[in-house]
């Protein structure tokens, strides 16, 4: 298998694994010495993702996936009352959350949502800027953490959430940082601590180990998959009537390649390059069903059935300035240094070259 989907999941990390393993079983939340042996793991956890992340260890939560981690993030920005200005690239857990409420009657600041990476074309954008000091900016860095370079301190933000399964952690674990001048927040589950639930600190641990590891060695890796987008942009941009999604240079993460050719379907594409054992997608996995053309779309969902509204993928390709044809005949390539290697990278072309020449119409 030649898996080129990395922004919807990565691979594990076998040494993430065996962190996971190898934590002990007992829950964090028990005050008998198990309990706390298991609490230490979890403080430990906590204090390695804020180094890395440049916050401190007490404005580390961990939620369940990047979805819980920005639904509290948008529940904090309403019961704080924000005026919340967002756009409509904006991942669905974040769209969602905002579109199913009304605004917020006489809101008494701003909060401003922005996605540090767009998962689906690969800009990279920058921060908000607050009208007001007591204004609240929250991002999600859920395509970008672990594979640019962040500071949560020298930001200048408040919340920040990521997933440990974009950088090689295990599925079941994610982050919310909260600058601590937001508390009190509420919870967003009823039951246990603010966060709710019985923490995993084996998840916690390893999402950790990823985390430190890809910083780590975020140079060459991003290197290398500079290297493979390089290729497949310039060999892909040779086929006629082809198009990059999303910018190019500086602004765009290097683990991205999004594409489009006229004439044909990025879900049929996407299919005949599966009969050959190469996983590519049209779009976010997170909403595989929003977008009835394709497998992909990442814009809220209508609440009731609406049969005027636009499928969802062209909604985001719009709102980055490109139009329904580029959605529909779009293909997301994202890489993986850790993992992914230019014989791979060189396969895929090839196949696909042929898949286009055998398919498209005359």
């Amino acid at each position: 298998m030649i898996y080129l989907d990395n922004n919807a999941t990565t691979k594990p990390f076998p040494e993430a694994i065996e962190v996971f393993e190898k934590a002990i079983f007992t829950n964090p939340h028990s005050t008998h010495s198990a309990g706390l042996l298991a609490d230490k793991e979890l403080q430990t956890a906590k204090e390695n993702i804020a180094k890395d992340i440049d916050c401190n260890p007490e404005e580390v939560y961990f939620v369940g996936s990047p979805t819980e981690a920005c639904n509290w993030a948008i529940q904090i920005l309403r019961d704080k009352e924000c005026k919340i200005n967002y756009h409509k690239y904006e991942h669905s857990a974040v769209l969602k959350p905002i579109l199913a409420f009304p605004e917020v009657e006489n809101p008494k600041r701003n909060g401003y949502v922005q996605m540090l990476v767009n998962n689906i074309y690969g800009e990279i954008y920058e921060l908000p800027i607050r009208e007001h000091n007591n204004d609240i900016i929250f991002c999600d860095g859920t395509a970008a953490i672990g594979h640019i370079p962040f500071s949560f301190k020298k930001s200048g933000i408040d919340m920040l959430a990521f997933g440990a399964h974009k950088f090689n952690g295990l599925r079941g674990i994610a982050c919310l940082i909260i600058k601590k001048d937001l508390l009190p927040v509420r919870s967003l589950l009823w039951g246990g601590d603010i966060t709710g639930g019985t923490p995993c600190q084996g998840l916690a641990s390893a999402m950790a180990y990823a985390l430190h590891r890809n910083i780590e060695h975020m140079d060459e890796n991003t290197k290398k998959n500079k290297e493979m987008q390089d290729y497949i942009i310039n060999e892909l941009t040779t086929i006629p009537f082809s198009r990059v999604n999303g910018p190019v240079g500086d602004k765009r993460i290097s683990n991205n390649v999004n594409i489009s050719f006229s004439y044909l379907s990025g879900s049929d594409l996407q299919k005949y390059l599966s009969d050959y054992n190469i996983c590519v997608s049209t779009g976010s996995a997170c909403d595989s069903s929003s977008f009835v053309e394709s497998r992909g779309g990442i814009c809220v969902r209508p609440l009731k059935k609406d049969h005027k509204r636009e499928p969802e993928l062209v909604t985001i390709f719009k709102a980055g300035g490109m139009n329904e044809d580029d959605a529909k005949s779009s293909i997301r390539i994202t890489l993986d240094a850790n993992y992914n290697t230019m014989e791979e990278v060189v396969e895929f072309v090839n196949t696909l070259k042929n898949i286009i020449e055998l398919n498209r119409p005359m």
